[in-house]
């Protein structure tokens, strides 16, 4: 499974982790299944999507398609105010702001390449060291191959 997702409660925050080759089909299905976790808030959540270990094969058609599906979905999911991406890819950052552009303001989302950044703009103040602690035993728990369930 190229991605995985966790679910952090207290967060209020979804982690989206990319490793290999991730494709936009890929993408679409992962936030379905986490937007049918029983576990999950129903009220809005932020996300973040790890992509410092994917290698891309997201083009804009896939873009596209990520636009058409947020605007189906946007009311029954509850869509996260603000999406962060984390990626050292140019070519990730580009199709990261061609959805900010196609999706006229239905999605927030901006391209980081630093954890304090990502903290700061998805206002986790005081909680910085709780993402970083949630985000490590993520990561820590796919290097395992074991399920991280945090509530």
């Amino acid at each position: 499974m190229p991605i995985r997702y966790f679910i952090d409660l207290k967060l209020s925050l979804v982690l989206y982790i990319c490793e290999d080759k991730v494709t936009g089909d890929d993408f679409l299905a992962a936030v379905a299944r986490a937007a049918r976790e029983p576990k999950r808030n129903k009220d809005l959540m932020n996300s973040i999507i790890d992509m410092t270990n994917a290698r891309g094969n997201i083009d804009l058609e896939d873009v596209r398609q990520a636009v058409n599906f947020i605007s189906e979905k946007i009311n029954d999911w509850g869509f996260p105010p603000k999406a962060a991406i984390f990626t050292k890819s140019t070519g990730i950052i580009l199709l990261a702001n061609a959805l900010n552009v196609i999706s006229g303001g239905e999605v927030e989302l901006q391209s980081f390449n630093c954890v304090g950044a990502i903290a700061d703009w998805l206002e986790f103040g005081d909680q910085k060291e709780e993402l970083v602690s949630f985000w490590i035993d993520a990561r820590r728990s796919l290097l395992l191959d074991t399920n991280l369930v945090t509530i």
